[in-house]
């Protein structure tokens, strides 16, 4: 058997072992961190098929006014040739 330097997982678990306290605390910030943005982006993909909802709906209610007011005027037109006859 021949001696070599230490391996990684050996400095890993050294370095752990001496500054557990850091360690869990660093690992704490990071699950929190994540956390924290995993719940914003799945309120901004949420807010934003809300707007793309409302917009969709605001323009399908502009297309029934202008349906509707197309409707009155054909409505009118007939109204005043069956009134000219």
């Amino acid at each position: 058997m021949t001696a070599g330097p230490p391996g990684r997982l050996y400095r890993l678990g050294k370095f752990l072992r001496r500054h557990r306290q850091a360690a869990v605390l660093t690992g704490l910030v990071v699950v929190l961190l994540t956390g924290g943005l995993i719940s914003t982006l799945v309120m901004y993909l949420r807010t934003e098929e809300k707007r793309r909802e409302v917009d969709f709906q605001r323009a399908r209610g502009e297309e029934a006014e202008k349906f509707e007011y197309l409707a009155n005027q054909s409505r009118e037109y007939l109204s005043k040739i069956m009134e000219d006859s």
